[in-house]
């Protein structure tokens, strides 16, 4: 069985290489293909930044709601999509003065940064795109937290109105019945209330100012430029070597298979591989060297004859 296995493999070697000018020409196409292809190709460059990602509203906003809040957490995949989103593609499209190139963006591991790639023909544009994605960013998270704190201060501005209000009414009551010991529990009912509104009024008052401050400020930020990008010296794409490495390992293997196939369609495979019909009427391996032992056949059959006498 082994000999009759590396029998075949032989056969199908010497096949190949009797058709070895296909096997060239299929490989030599793979190739001229790939190549003209990469030159067809306009070069793209990719350029890369690192963003690190901080919670939209700063610990010092967490800590005027609850004296108790810890620092906030980093919604990562909110902060992709955002990147990636129209309203940041028109900050760069300004930043930059032209169209804002494609990018993607990628969590690195599981840490709170983001690799920001852009991808141009240009490679200086690549690397500021780059930097403008991260920049611009920033610049609309800043404006959004800024709305919102805005937002918040005007809701504590009525409600620390309210109070007020509230303080001056209970505080005339109590001036109002000052003399009447009759009125003495509710005197103290409505201490007590007084008290907690102004504790309240105290409360949204620290809250307000700590709002106010950040907007007028501008102390709270939604991430940090860590790494800018660098202006790339070589092509991502096309990749020449790979293509070309690529085209040539598929131009073998077709090429092998169109040759086997050209020998079966051609039908002299058995001359070559020494399997067909021999002269004394049997096939296989042995039955001759597949081109027809000619001197042979000329033989005359002496089988069961006696050679005369001298």
């Amino acid at each position: 069985m082994q000999t009759a296995t590396e029998g075949t493999v032989q056969a199908y070697a010497r096949t190949v290489w009797h058709r070895r000018w296909v096997v060239t020409a299929v490989t030599l196409f793979a190739v001229v293909v790939a190549l003209l292809y990469c030159l067809a190709t306009s070069k793209q460059y990719d350029a890369t930044s690192e963003l690190l990602l901080a919670p939209q509203l700063p610990s010092a906003v967490l800590q005027a709601n609850d004296p108790a809040a810890s620092q906030g957490t980093v919604d990562v995949p909110t902060a992709v999509q955002v990147i990636t989103s129209g309203q940041v593609a028109s900050l760069v499209r300004k930043s930059l003065g032209t169209q804002a190139p494609p990018v993607t963006v990628a969590q690195v591991g599981a840490t709170a940064v983001v690799k920001i790639t852009v991808e141009s023909p240009n490679p200086e544009l690549a690397r500021r795109a780059a930097d403008a994605y991260a920049n611009a960013y920033l610049d609309n998270q800043r404006q959004q937290v800024a709305n919102a704190l805005q937002q918040a201060a005007q809701v504590l501005q009525q409600r620390l109105q309210a109070v007020e209000q509230a303080v001056n009414t209970v505080s005339g009551e109590i001036s109002a019945n000052a003399g009447n010991g009759s009125l003495a529990g509710a005197q103290t009912e409505l201490a007590t209330t007084q008290q907690a509104l102004q504790v309240e009024q105290s409360t949204l008052q620290n809250q307000l100012t700590t709002y106010q401050s950040l907007v007028a400020n501008q102390t709270f930020e939604s991430g940090q430029l860590i790494s800018p990008a660098t202006t790339p010296t070589k092509p991502a794409k096309p990749k020449t070597v790979e293509y070309v490495v690529l085209a040539l390992i598929l131009g073998i293997v077709f090429g092998v298979l169109l040759a086997l196939l050209v020998d079966v369609l051609s039908g002299d495979r058995a001359g070559r591989t020494g399997v067909g019909p021999s002269v004394n009427g049997h096939g296989g391996p042995g039955g001759g060297d597949g081109y027809g032992d000619r001197a042979t056949a000329r033989i005359p059959a002496t089988v069961g004859q006696t050679p005369p006498s001298a």
